[in-house]
């Protein structure tokens, strides 16, 4: 077991770093479990899924399902035990498990352009939370069995630059149609407002949990990542155009 400090960074041995599933534990109601590739090699980067596990599934037993998918694909999961009520959003959590996710960062090689959030059910409200309130943190979002809409939403600060609209996933399976439709309606509005969002209702016989649906959950927001780091890029190289026209604007005033 490694031990968490305040701030999430693990005392562990930066030599050899540990691989496999582990437990990261800073107290009785806190703690992490950690999925790294056992050919983890620092050479190259990793990306990192932070996941957070259903009402009905311990975080040991989540990250451990995601480990096949995970190793075949060169990722690091994190999966953090969940200790809030509905509607009870506390900074000091949003903050201890970004910083688990920086702790993590110091230990391994891990691509900051690439770090996926993922919840399910009332845990998706807070990960949808998550990525539209600290958008610079993270670089796409899955939600299961739930979205925006809930007790978190009036807490959610949307975002009107692309540089800060995170691309976001959607995946409804056997909900009751006034929620569906609630999030159905949501999504189109943040659809209007830049964001991008694909809403996908599964088939009653597709496995939310099963490996072949995290790799398609896993491959889309990989691939819609870099479509929006393109995004980010290119809308902060217009911010620069325009302050270079508007810096050339006032010498040619002045002159």
């Amino acid at each position: 077991m490694l031990m968490m400090t305040r701030w999430g960074l693990a005392e562990v041995n930066t030599i050899v770093p540990k691989t496999g599933v582990f437990e990261l534990k800073e107290g009785p109601n806190k703690s992490v479990f950690v999925f790294v590739p056992q050919e983890y090699n620092p050479a190259r980067t990793y990306p990192l899924i932070i996941s957070f596990s259903g009402e009905d599934e311990k975080p040991e037993a989540h990250v451990k399902a995601w480990a096949s998918m995970a190793e075949r694909s060169g990722v690091i999961v994190m999966a953090p035990s969940f200790g809030l009520r509905s509607g009870n959003v506390v900074t000091a959590y949003d903050q201890w498990v970004l910083g688990l996710a920086s702790g993590l960062a110091h230990q391994y090689h891990i691509a900051t352009h690439k770090i996926f959030l993922i919840g399910r059910g009332e845990r998706a409200q807070y990960a949808a939370y998550l990525g539209v309130n600290y958008p610079e943190k993270f670089s796409a979002v899955a939600l299961l069995n739930g979205a925006w809409n809930g007790p978190y939403e009036k807490m959610m600060t949307f975002q009107k630059s692309p540089r800060k609209q995170i691309p976001f996933y959607v995946a409804l399976k056997g909900l009751d149609p006034s929620i569906k439709n609630e999030i159905e309606q949501r999504a189109v509005e943040l659809q209007k407002k830049g964001y991008m969002i694909s809403l996908e209702e599964v088939i009653p016989e597709e496995n939310l949990g099963s490996n072949d649906f995290q790799k398609k959950m896993y491959d889309w927001l990989n691939e819609k990542s870099d479509i929006w780091q393109d995004v980010v890029q290119t809308s902060k190289k217009g911010w620069k155009e325009k302050v270079k026209l508007a810096i050339e604007d006032n010498i040619k005033i002045e002159a």
